[in-house]
């Protein structure tokens, strides 16, 4: 069991550095909306039939738009990485926007919108 999450951490590696080098790579990729694009994470299926790959982009674009870009050529990215990695099945890529960050940000914004304890105060009670 230990091994199969191994094996699947190694392919979800593999996966996620290859995209990211075809991405910066402008010969490879001649869409403009996707090269600030930055793969986050690589999530691969027990079975290696699927990989959900997270993104996130650069301010000031639209992640649905370009959401739809990377699926579109899905089947590109598939076939270039079949020609990169040694594996007898390279996975269907799913992309999928990263809201990670989006939801720390608003987190960060609420815990800096709470009022600030008085420390002072519960320090001088406690002694």
């Amino acid at each position: 069991m230990k091994s199969d999450n191994k094996r699947m951490a190694q392919i979800a590696d593999m996966i996620a550095r290859n995209l990211s080098m075809m991405l910066i790579d402008p010969g490879l990729v001649r869409d403009p909306r996707i090269h600030d694009v930055t793969i986050t994470e690589v999530v691969v299926s027990r079975d290696i039939g699927n990989a959900k790959v997270y993104f996130l982009v650069s301010d000031g674009v639209d992640s649905v738009e370009v959401a739809q870009c990377l699926n579109k050529a899905a089947s590109y990215f598939r076939r270039a990485l079949a020609d990169k990695l040694v594996l007898r099945v390279i996975p269907r890529l799913h992309f999928i926007y990263d809201t990670s960050i989006d939801r720390a940000a608003q987190i960060q914004r609420l815990i800096d919108a709470a009022e600030p304890k008085d420390l002072s105060n519960e320090e001088s009670e406690e002694k």
